[in-house]
């Protein structure tokens, strides 16, 4: 039988994020996925930690990979946070986390944004609609698709589920549908 040891998990864990040796150039999108994806609450952070771990890595590589390549999408993920995920594995971390129950309590949705969940996946469709082959920020993804299907007692509640500006190209995972 193996004996682990803390050091010896450390060592792993310190190997597998490359964070003893950088992985060769060009792997960034391999790195996120391997990492599980990149916390991106601040970008700056993402940025910085793909950085550390990827040989040469040019400082526009991330925002070219986002914005440009469309090889990362920005979407809330783990924890209901910001990351980064490879936009090839998108549909995986999607199917994974729609069935995290934490996302699908409709007393919470109700007493928060005073939305049914059935509602939410309305709002949701028109939001996917709404993005089709453009980039918008929240407020307007979400003001945008609330108009779109007449939702107009509760724009507001729309508008408070995208209220940064920042531009993304999906909306939460775990309420779109395939």
């Amino acid at each position: 039988m193996l004996k682990l040891t803390w050091p010896r998990a450390a060592a792993w864990r310190v190997h597998r994020h490359h964070l003893d040796r950088r992985a060769p150039a060009g792997s960034m999108l391999a790195v996120a996925s391997r990492l599980c994806g990149l916390h991106a609450q601040v970008m700056s952070s993402a940025e910085l930690t793909v950085w550390a771990r990827v040989e040469g890595l040019d400082r526009r590589a991330v925002q070219r990979a986002l914005w440009e390549d469309r090889t990362l999408v920005k979407t809330w993920a783990m924890r209901g946070t910001l990351h980064l995920l490879p936009a090839a594995e998108l549909p995986l971390w999607q199917a994974a986390l729609s069935i995290n129950r934490r996302y699908l309590r409709p007393a919470l949705w109700q007493k928060y944004f005073g939305i049914t969940i059935e509602e939410l996946d309305c709002l949701t469709e028109a939001v996917a609609v709404a993005l089709e082959g453009r980039v918008m920020t929240r407020t307007g993804a979400g003001g945008g698709a609330a108009h779109r299907i007449g939702y107009v007692r509760r724009q507001a509640r729309a508008e408070q589920l995208g209220n940064h500006s920042e531009a993304c190209r999906v909306h939460r995972p775990f309420v779109l549908r395939t």
